[in-house]
């Protein structure tokens, strides 16, 4: 694989991962709903950026109604995960992205069609088998904001469905990406706006502001690289590489944010990267 292109999903890894440990920082003080909308709106910048660089604005009404589908199910997935990830640890909540990245790998081989050698098979399941020792770690019947951050994921990973099919219609990325952060976005200020937030009221800290604009740019700069990955067609070992962030937000949780790390915990992690670089790097 071209070292470009198999760069790509460690961009995103780098920029998610240090987009969920600002979000994590900032949460108390903003609450989920208001870091949202942060978020999903400061995404748009590199988002608007790219649209420039990559061909500017072919508008059809195809690419408008996969970009409402696409929005809300974006929109609804940062709602969520940020509920989930204001009560749970960072290692914890980060382990329910892999739901996200096993939906995009089956995206990858049943609608995009992409080929799957067996080593790679083999990678997607040791991703799984790790997913799930860190869940049961957790224990997420009894977790319910866990279970709330497993939804978030799997509203993300639908997203892609009607994304995948709008950028193989216009052949670049760029513009189905702003379409769907766009309504992401409005739809995510309504929800906002329209709920009681008497806790909210006072008033936000300056540093946790600028923590929440920082992490919106960085995981639009993340939606930017993972979008390239459906273009350039390396769909599929993307998101096996990205299903390594619950590593990355373990590591981070632990050095920072005093998460526990357990036997069982750390075996999953393990699992979850010894499958993801099966995948890149055979």
């Amino acid at each position: 694989m071209d070292l470009l292109i198999f760069s790509l999903p460690f961009l995103v890894l780098l920029f998610w991962t240090g987009s969920n440990s600002l979000i994590k920082k900032g949460l108390r003080d903003l609450g989920a709903d208001r870091i949202s909308v942060f978020v999903v709106g400061m995404g748009l910048l590199p988002i608007f950026v790219f649209v420039f660089l990559d061909g500017g604005w072919l508008f059809s009404p195809d690419i408008i109604i996969l970009g409402i589908f696409s929005g809300l199910f974006l929109g609804t997935g940062y709602l969520l995960f940020y509920r989930g990830l204001g009560v749970e640890s960072l290692s914890s909540t980060g382990v329910t992205l892999n739901v996200q990245q096993i939906i995009v790998i089956f995206i990858g081989i049943f609608f995009l069609q992409e080929a799957v050698n067996y080593f790679e098979y083999a990678g997607i399941l040791l991703i799984i088998l790790g997913a799930v020792l860190v869940t049961v770690q957790n224990a997420p019947a009894k977790r319910k904001f866990l279970i709330i951050a497993g939804i978030a994921n799997v509203f993300w990973g639908i997203y892609y469905l009607p994304l995948s099919e709008s950028i193989l219609l216009v052949h670049y990325s760029a513009l189905p990406l702003f379409m769907g952060r766009i309504i992401g976005f409005i739809f995510v200020l309504i929800v906002s706006l329209s709920l009681n937030h008497p806790a909210q009221k006072l008033p936000m800290k300056r540093s946790s502001v600028y923590i929440g604009l920082m992490a919106g740019i960085l995981d639009g700069l993340g939606n930017v690289f993972y979008s390239y990955s459906i273009q350039l067609g390396v769909f599929i070992v993307s998101g096996a590489i990205v299903a390594m962030i619950p590593a990355t937000l373990a590591i981070i949780g632990f050095l920072y944010f005093r998460d526990r790390m357990t036997t069982l915990k750390l075996s999953g992690i393990v699992l979850s990267v010894t499958g993801a670089l099966l995948i890149s790097l055979l």
